[in-house]
């Protein structure tokens, strides 16, 4: 007999791997979307922190106070300076400022106490100084939306302390503290 001298994949071979790659999928993608509600809400933290940071940074490079407002019924955080906006931005969805009372043990600023506010800055809002200072010192929690369907156990804190420095926490649920 003569053996052919091509070689390649029969129609056979690719369907069964198709296949295959295709319930790999299938079985995978809920757990993806599972998730994607918790790094929306981890994008909204580190975007947030960023945002308190650069308002800071601007702040000092203008030699002028820079306002950061956070709107909870618009679910948006504005920065501005001299009557001008410079930036603003909106929670993603299914995302916004609040707690409830699965954070028992201690806030983000390590009082001891739990949070009672959703935002504890006075006013909704925070002044960085030329020299980079904060007014006031303060926090706010990032939660689930309550009416939507997704894991509520995740929570994000930022804080912002006297100093000007910013920092963002998640509650690990399992330790029952901020990580």
């Amino acid at each position: 007999m003569k053996r052919s001298e091509q070689e390649g994949y029969t129609l056979i071979e690719l369907v069964i791997t198709l296949s295959i790659v295709a319930l790999t999928l299938l079985f995978s993608a809920p757990s993806i979307a599972d998730w994607a509600p918790y790094y929306r809400m981890k994008g909204d933290a580190t975007t947030i922190a960023g945002m308190l940071t650069n308002a800071r940074f601007e702040a000092v490079k203008r030699g002028q106070n820079v306002t950061v407002t956070f709107d909870p019924s618009a679910e948006t955080v504005t920065v501005s300076a001299g009557g001008t906006t410079l930036n603003t931005y909106t929670l993603s969805q299914s995302v916004d400022f609040g707690i409830n009372q699965v954070i028992e043990k201690d806030d983000l600023n390590a009082s001891g106490h739990p949070p009672t506010k959703k935002i504890t800055f006075a006013g909704s809002s925070v002044v960085f100084a030329s020299n980079g200072a904060a007014t006031p010192a303060g926090e706010l929690y990032l939660m689930f939306d309550p009416a939507a369907t997704v894991n509520k156990q995740y929570f994000f804190g930022v804080a912002v302390e006297a100093s000007g420095q910013v920092t963002y926490s998640r509650w690990n649920e399992s330790g029952a503290a901020w990580d």
